[in-house]
C-alpha cells in the first residue's frame, strides 16, 4: 500500500529490493547450470557423457533423485533409457518400443509435457510402468524438441505427493 502522495512505503520497497533479489540470485544459479553444461561439451564428452552431466544437474537443480532422460530412435521405434534414477539409484532399463496408442504417441504429435496428477490418471493414460520400478504418486515427461519433431524427454516423478 503506498502512503500518501503516491511514493511507495519502506515495507514496499524492501519487499521489491528482495524479489529482485531473489530474481537475481535464480538467474544466477541457472547460468552456473548452464555454464557447467557447456564446460562439459566443451571437454568433448560423448553423447551419454553430456546425457549424465545434464541429467545430474537437473538433479541438483530439481533437488530430486526420480529422473529418467529417454531418447527416441525413430528408425526402430525405440525408445532408450539412457539416464534412470528412482530412489536415489540407478536404473539400467533396456529399450523398448513405445506402446501403441499411449501418450508418447500424442506428445510426438502435440509437443507438449504430459503431467499425471493421481496413481489414478497415471493408470487411466495407458503408460506402462517400466518393469522393476515403482508407481509414483505424479509425473511430468516433458518433449525433448529438435530438428522440429521429439527426440526424446525428460520425466521427473513424485512417490511421495
Amino acid at each position: 500500500m503506498e502512503e500518501l502522495g503516491g511514493t511507495p512505503s519502506h515495507a514496499e520497497l524492501l519487499a521489491e529490493i528482495q524479489r529482485l533479489q531473489h530474481e537475481n540470485e535464480q538467474r544466477a544459479a541457472e547460468l552456473a547450470v548452464i555454464n557447467s553444461i557447456q564446460q562439459g561439451m566443451a571437454a568433448e564428452l560423448d553423447f551419454q557423457g553430456i546425457i549424465d552431466l545434464v541429467g545430474g544437474k537437473i538433479r541438483e537443480v530439481m533437488h530430486t533423485d526420480e529422473i529418467g532422460i529417454r531418447w527416441y530412435d525413430e528408425p526402430t521405434d525405440l525408445i532408450h533409457y539412457l539416464y534412470e534414477f528412482e530412489h536415489g539409484e540407478r536404473l539400467e532399463v533396456p529399450s523398448q518400443h513405445p506402446p501403441a496408442g499411449s501418450l508418447w504417441h500424442r506428445m510426438r504429435v502435440d509437443r507438449r509435457p504430459i503431467v499425471l496428477n493421481s496413481v489414478a490418471e497415471w493408470q487411466a493414460s495407458g503408460i506402462p510402468l517400466v518393469p522393476g520400478t515403482d508407481q509414483s504418486k505424479s509425473m511430468v515427461n516433458v518433449p525433448i524438441i529438435g530438428s522440429d519433431r521429439v527426440l526424446g524427454t525428460i520425466l521427473l516423478e513424485n512417490y511421495d505427493r
